[in-house]
């Protein structure tokens, strides 16, 4: 498949769900479990963003495998892994290992197929409440001569503890401190003993202006989104080292490495206040602010030179792409190289997006979704000079993870692409994974939403060296979910 000229605009057809989770900002990366009552609001700052939460929590995975019926692949074999909290992303290692974090703070090893009840040590302090914590992890491409692993965070504020230093060194990790969807415990964080982090090189740029959303829960507010470099020594990390920080926000931040051995990182931004004016001056469209961009960076944390900013005034040179809301699922396209993001609206509006250096993909100054209290972020769907998604999603689907899918396990979904959803049209118990399919200018044919039965939230999808897929599910009683072929015919489960 090769890569499209010129991109077209996909909608999603409309599925009439028309009621609200009541979450502020951070588009589909709440979770399910809001408490019940009451207006969202941000930081304390007493201004509703959204209706009261709906509070209906999803039902456990069932332990043992499962088969599903899809419809090209057919029969889908699901086997869980539990015991996790909140699972945010995963790394294979090349022993058949696969470390997994956990937004509280926790750093897992998945050994043998079965979890360690011991946590990965070495983390440094992280600010873990709400959405906030413990992000993305990627291994380095030359892992095996290196044995580098990355780790975005939430740095906590200069001479803060963070919510991460009170735990035991297995068992469980607790939930995050309450925020937006995910609060039935307390703060928690993991056992980090070592690996204390050295002085960011970026600094934190443009402070907690930059990225909006200051905390969303008690527990010392917003930390600095920041990228991490340390060493696997095959049991913990070791000589953690802080190489790059954001902004302060409680948004998410994902990273990956292109074929041209550069980290891509996303770093999320907060909406627009109500009631709404100011659409044009926030984070996202300042290209002096890191706050709503992709960032492009060395393996230490340093500015290649050909960025597409650099030397530019008035635009800070890490920047890669602008104009996101928050991006949460970064991929490589096979064949080209070029990066695929996907991109939070609020209540509608998600985006798949192809990124081109220097471009600007408009949040919020166009967009197919409204702000959570009912108003459209925009009348305009389309500017010039904004670049527009490859496909979009009303209503939104909360997206989380992307994948294009390359293995042989699956034949028929050869070059497909996977995106998890967290929730659809705003309501609980309606995450699932979606498989969707294109011809060869890019132009949507098909697409399929699958483990809707499971009424659980995904987070993220990777594909395994075993050519496998892996899920993992956003919920306080998370699971990791393989997904392999069934090779003899079995009786599909009942929709």
């Amino acid at each position: 498949m090769s890569m499209r000229s010129a991109v077209p605009l996909v909608a999603a057809a409309a599925i009439g769900m028309a009621t609200t989770i009541g979450y502020a900002q951070g588009g589909g990366a709440q979770g399910g479990r809001g408490a019940a009552g009451g207006a969202a609001q941000v930081g304390g700052r007493g201004q509703p963003t959204a209706p009261p939460g709906i509070n209906w929590p999803s039902p456990p995975i069932p332990d043992g495998p499962m088969v599903y019926d899809t419809g090209i692949q057919h029969d889908v074999k699901i086997t869980p892994l539990k015991g996790f909290n909140q699972p945010w992303s995963m790394a294979f290692l090349p022993n058949g290992d696969i470390l997994v974090t956990e937004r509280s703070g926790c750093l897992r090893l998945v050994h043998n197929g079965a979890l360690e009840a011991q946590h990965v040590a070495g983390l440094p302090a992280i600010q873990a409440n709400g959405l906030a914590g413990l992000m993305d992890i990627q291994l380095h491409p030359r892992f095996s001569d290196n044995h580098y692993v990355y780790i975005t965070y939430h740095k906590p504020a200069a001479g803060g503890a963070g919510t991460t230093g009170n735990l035991p060194a297995s068992g469980r990790c607790a939930a995050p401190q309450q925020g937006r969807g995910d609060g039935r415990g307390a703060a928690a964080g993991a056992a980090n003993a070592g690996g204390g982090a050295n002085a960011a090189r970026g600094g934190a740029a443009a402070g907690a202006a930059a990225g909006g959303g200051a905390g969303r829960g008690p527990g010392g507010g917003a930390g600095t989104i920041t990228l991490a470099r340390a060493t696997w020594d095959g049991s913990k990390l070791v000589d953690v080292k802080d190489i790059f920080s954001a902004v302060a926000t409680g948004n998410a931040s994902r990273i990956i490495f292109g074929k041209d051995g550069m980290i891509y990182m996303s770093v999320g931004a907060g909406d627009p206040q109500p009631p709404y004016t100011d659409r044009s001056s926030v984070a996202a469209q300042d290209p002096n602010n890191l706050g709503g961009k992709v960032l492009r960076l060395k393996d230490d944390g340093t500015v290649p030179s050909d960025n597409p900013f650099v030397g530019k005034a008035g635009y800070r040179p890490e920047i890669y792409t602008l104009g996101h809301r928050n991006i949460l699922g970064l991929t490589v396209q096979p064949d080209t190289g070029a990066i695929w993001s996907v991109e939070n609206g609020p209540n509608g509006g998600d985006e798949i997006n192809l990124l081109q250096p220097g471009k600007n993909y408009g949040w919020p100054i166009v967009s197919a979704g409204r702000f959570y209290l009912g108003p459209r972020v925009n009348d305009k769907f389309y500017a010039e000079g904004m670049e527009q998604p490859i496909v979009f999603w009303v209503p939104a689907i909360a997206p989380s993870g992307l994948l294009f899918y390359t293995g042989d396990k699956f034949p028929t979904w050869k070059n497909n692409v996977f995106v998890g959803s967290m929730r659809q049209g705003e309501v609980p118990r309606s995450g699932h994974l979606e498989r969707i399919d294109f011809n060869d200018k890019w132009e949507e044919l098909h697409r399929e939403s699958m483990l809707k039965e499971l009424q659980n939230r995904v987070r993220d999808v990777r594909q395994g060296p075993d050519g496998l897929i892996y899920v993992l599910t956003a919920e306080n009683d998370g699971a990791l979910l393989k997904l392999e072929p069934v090779t003899h015919q079995a009786t599909p489960a009942t929709r």
